[in-house]
């Protein structure tokens, strides 16, 4: 999908994350200027877990953060 990334256009990026995330599964930080965690599709969570310097929220099973998302 990297591959596919760097010659897609904005929609079609777009529209990867929409067949990634869970719907609302997005978190912006607008003051960090960052996303501050993803919940992606149960599908794709055990792929996004294996991510060097991904962790997962204790507290919401399936949230990933990270901090090279800017």
């Amino acid at each position: 999908m990297a591959a596919l990334w760097t010659v897609a256009t904005v929609e079609e990026r777009r529209d990867m994350v929409m067949h990634i995330l869970e719907p609302g599964g997005l978190s912006y930080d607008v003051e960090q200027q960052e996303i501050a965690a993803i919940t992606p599709r149960p599908a794709f969570l055990p792929v996004l877990r294996m991510l060097e310097g991904m962790m997962e929220y204790k507290e919401a099973t399936g949230t990933l953060v990270t901090s090279r998302w800017r």
